[in-house]
């Protein structure tokens, strides 16, 4: 009796399995940005960088005839541009930098979220602070720039960050001894 129903949902699992759809049907496969109100973009809008520097320099240019600007001025007016650039927000690396995991609360959600928090507070909370406690220890300072803190803590200790949203990088301030992330200049 029980080999008879074993057989029988055995049978009833395959002849269920292999019903009409194919599930490797190409069409089902392939993503369809346009269901989800995701319009590509053919990049016709914008100039090509080289165009618009073209573009730039010709409307910079007086139409009288005049000469163009020397490169000592160019390069003065860029520094010039630099100085008075705002420096880009800086905060510092910890749970929540990098934007994932910021869900509403729900079933699915709510696990998810605390995966992604939790992962951030292994590494900003407690892999980077004890790897500096050891080598401030073992050197008697602290690393005294952004290059050696990437290869003396984060590569020697294979550290990985989580990744940043676009635009935002990884800073290391020596001054406060403290890992920031920095974000495009507003």
């Amino acid at each position: 009796m029980r080999w008879t129903l074993l057989w029988a949902w055995t049978a009833a699992a395959v002849v269920a399995g292999c019903a009409g759809e194919d599930p490797f049907e190409k069409a089902r496969r392939e993503a369809n940005p346009e269901a989800f109100g995701i319009v590509g973009d053919t990049g016709a809008e914008e100039p090509a960088p080289a165009e618009a520097a073209d573009q730039q320099q010709a409307a910079a240019r007086p139409e009288t005839g005049e000469s163009t600007p020397s490169a000592e001025t160019a390069s003065e007016q860029a520094a010039e541009a630099s100085a008075n650039r705002p420096e880009p927000p800086r905060q510092v690396a910890d749970v929540g930098v990098t934007g994932r995991g910021r869900y509403k609360p729900g079933l699915v959600t709510t696990p998810v979220s605390v995966f992604f928090r939790s992962s951030e507070a292994t590494v900003f909370r407690m892999q980077i602070p004890k790897t500096m406690q050891l080598f401030k220890a073992s050197t008697g300072y602290a690393p005294r720039s952004h290059e050696e803190f990437m290869e003396k803590i984060i590569k020697a200790n294979m550290i990985q960050l989580p990744p940043l949203p676009p635009g935002h990088r990884y800073v290391y301030d020596p001054k406060t001894e403290q890992l920031m992330v920095e974000g495009p200049a507003r």
